[in-house]
């Protein structure tokens, strides 16, 4: 799995995907560690797609894969309005 720290200023709608030929899930863990969002296969061709309003804070989005445990190259996209 990979962690990516995202902070926002405000609050914001924020998109993650993954674009990957390995079938890919997606988490977003509040800083308390609590999961706010999940995906597994929303996005094309078997990858996450989340789409969330969230407050101002510190976030971390957890991106994994059921077929490379290094997660050496799973490219992603984040988007936050």
């Amino acid at each position: 799995m990979k962690t990516i720290e995202i902070t926002l200023k405000k609050e914001s709608v924020v998109t993650f995907t993954s674009f990957s030929n390995n079938d890919t899930y997606g988490y977003i863990f509040n800083n308390g560690g609590q999961v706010l969002y999940s995906n597994d296969d929303s996005g094309f061709n078997n990858n996450f797609f989340i789409k969330a309003k969230l407050p101002a804070g510190k976030y971390y989005l957890v991106v994994g894969n059921y077929s490379d445990s290094n997660m050496t190259s799973i490219p992603y996209a984040y988007s936050i309005a």
